[in-house]
């Protein structure tokens, strides 16, 4: 018996020291933590992963019959009910005007056409008089899969270079669609927000993220580039999206969260930079929608998303620091010169879901920098690039507690009122739609009876109403012409119904969390139109100079019903030409629109729904616009019966006319 004691308790130490094991993280290259941290994020082991699971909800438990409490108002009786930041109105000297206008001419070397993620084109062959000539010029089908394609292709020297459903890099000719080469990756997130070629070194080499590996590829012949890192890759923490180049090193955003950066030529680690505060440790806030680079100040922006749970924040107590935020760091000084939260302890799923935009705007009669990052919520946040300084006023007003035990509200949101926003983003019920006017009077009193308004709260057995789960802005992110501070972005204007559920046992509690589209009997967003929209934004004076509809279902305009809009995922590319083109829409088409006023001028019937940005480039004096027209994974979830992904891309070109 002693000995089966003594047997006992080693196999629990055992396992005791293998669990310390997977949660402890070993790494001496960050720079602002200890290369020892224990944290459940770290976690491998699926027994790990189970047995913390339950550790937690047994915690959740304890806390629940012990010492968890409902929120109540006392505490934020003598706060004020709104207060105003306002944004430090002065000169900004060394702010100079650096943006290269090379870019983006017959060369898109990078997912989003450069480093500053402004995804514009300079090319003009394609212009309002010509366009109705504007016909496909080739399909190419992957044959690998059938998946939702996120990444902004590349185009260098006439190849096009992206990802495709079945996960393989493939390199096109870019004049007629024909297959160069391809390469098979290892995970089913391979480039999935895009990829680079660099070329700086006398060679052609693209760069892309497969999970957790950073890979270099020959762009001629799609082999390893086998003197980068380990045979060619090199292992990182989890990333989606595309990296930068900055002189001799390349960056990449991780999902630990963290940027890591390292040495182009041999692919060694240099150092990495943790988006956590030392003593908040929580799940997300990651920077899943990509970063940019300001290369004459080697500094990169990064955006984050929300701390998981969504509507779950008992076991991440306070703001929640990093996640919803922009951040700046400069690469040479080796450290964060500044960031900005707009969503403090997020319970909404209200990420900065695209990539930085750096670009320039007249402020105070004066050209400047600045740092732009567009949200979930519909806001544009506008920001001095070396100092953080937000160029616009906003409010921070006071929100409801919450009824859920052990959930802390954070006190304040912020509410920006400049830019204008481009999407809806406070619920009420005056919002509820119907064709059936009965069935509208049902809508406006369940809302009544629910949660909605200003960052509502959440409560058992009570539903919340909000805009904004699947944005406002989404990774797609926006086109600016920055030689006229005016921005081109899509945007949804979706109603969703959330909730959370108690699930108790004996010895454990856990708050789930659940959500699905607000529609209405007819299968359309109970919500007033537009349900998806283009606008062109004004950076230089915050207004909205148009918005229009984008998409429609064709059952309502058969009726000859008003343009509604749709959901949509796709994004907008501008050109100098005065040209817009976006896609995305449940209708499965491409328009153009003339930038000055956001008039259709052209539209094409797609064999999918476009799924990711147009890219445009130039070969042999012919100008092409080429799309992903391979549906969308969160469209296809939505709207099964409207569309299922495909492998489909599409190039288009002017039809020759003799």
């Amino acid at each position: 018996m002693h000995k089966l004691i003594k047997y006992f308790f080693f196999i629990i130490i055992l396992l005791t020291l293998l669990f310390l094991y997977d949660l402890a993280d070993y790494d001496d290259k960050y720079i602002n933590r200890s290369s020892v941290v224990l944290d459940k994020n770290n976690l491998n082991s699926s027994y790990s992963k189970k047995f913390y699971y339950h550790y937690e909800r047994f915690l959740n438990k304890l806390n629940y019959q012990f010492v968890w409490e409902i929120e109540t108002e006392k505490k934020r009786k003598n706060l004020k009910k709104k207060k105003i930041i306002k944004a430090k109105n002065k000169e900004y000297p060394n702010s100079k005007f650096v943006y290269d206008f090379t870019y983006n001419f017959e060369d898109w070397k990078r997912s989003n056409g450069n480093n500053h993620s402004t995804r514009f084109s300079f090319l003009t062959q394609i212009n309002i008089k010509n366009i109705k000539n504007l016909k496909p010029a080739w399909i190419y089908r992957s044959k690998d899969g059938n998946k939702g394609i996120q990444a902004n292709a590349v185009h260098h020297k006439g190849y096009l270079y992206f990802p495709t459903p079945g996960n393989h890099i493939v390199c096109l000719d870019g004049r007629n669609g024909k297959e160069i080469w391809r390469y098979k990756g290892n995970h089913f997130n391979i480039a999935k927000r895009g990829l680079l070629i660099d070329d700086s070194t006398g060679q052609e080499i693209i760069y892309f993220v497969d999970n957790d590996k950073l890979y270099a590829l020959n762009a001629k012949t799609g082999k390893l580039h086998l003197k980068f890192g380990t045979k060619g890759y090199i292992k990182i923490k989890p990333s989606v999206v595309t990296p930068v180049i900055y002189k001799n090193k390349i960056i990449v955003a991780t999902w630990y969260p963290s940027i890591e950066v390292i040495d182009l030529n041999n692919g060694k680690t240099l150092w990495k930079y943790y988006l956590r505060n030392r003593g908040e440790k929580f799940k997300g806030g990651n920077p899943w929608g990509g970063i940019s680079l300001d290369e004459k100040r080697g500094i990169v922006y990064i955006t984050t998303g929300n701390p998981e749970n969504y509507f779950i924040g008992v076991n991440r107590k306070g703001v929640n620091d990093y996640a919803n935020s922009i951040i700046a760091i400069d690469i040479n000084k080796k450290k964060e010169i500044w960031k900005f939260q707009e969503t403090s302890h997020d319970l909404w799923n209200f990420d900065i879901p695209a990539a930085p935009i750096l670009t320039s705007i007249k402020y105070l009669d004066k050209k400047i920098d600045v740092a732009i990052a567009i949200t979930k919520l519909g806001n544009t946040l506008i920001f001095e690039r070396e100092s953080g300084n937000i160029l616009n006023d906003y409010y921070e007003m006071i929100t409801p507690v919450s009824a859920i035990k052990g959930e802390k509200t954070s006190a304040y949101q912020k509410f920006f009122f400049k830019p204008e926003p481009f999407a809806k983003n406070i619920f009420f019920p005056s919002e509820v739609f119907s064709f059936n006017k009965n069935e509208e009077k049902k809508l406006y009193n369940f809302v009544k009876k629910n949660n909605y308004g200003f960052f509502p709260p959440f409560e058992i057995n009570k539903k919340t109403i909000i805009y904004n789960f699947h944005g406002g802005a989404e990774w797609t992110g926006a086109s600016v012409d920055s030689e006229k501070g005016i921005m081109y972005i899509t945007a949804n204007n979706i109603p969703w119904v959330t909730e959370i559920k108690k699930k108790a046992s004996l010895f454990q509690l856990n708050y789930s969390n659940y959500f699905k589209r607000f529609f209405n009997s007819e299968g359309y967003p109970a919500s007033k139109p537009p349900w998806g929209t283009l606008s062109a934004v004004d950076l230089n004076i915050g207004k909205i100079v148009w918005q229009v509809p984008l998409g429609n279902y064709k059952e309502l305009e058969d009726k000859k019903i008003p343009t509604t809009g749709t959901e949509n995922f796709g994004g907008a590319t501008a050109t100098a030409s005065g040209v817009v083109f976006a896609s995305g829409t449940l209708d499965k088409k491409i328009r153009a629109f003339d930038s000055k006023n956001g008039n259709e001028i052209w539209s094409y019937d797609l064999p999918n729904v476009g799924s990711a940005p147009p890219t445009i480039y130039m070969i042999d004096n012919e100008q092409f616009v080429f799309l992903p027209v391979s549906g969308g994974n969160t469209l296809s979830a939505g709207y099964p019966r409207l569309l299922k992904n495909s492998d489909h891309f599409i190039a288009f070109k002017l039809e020759k006319i003799n």
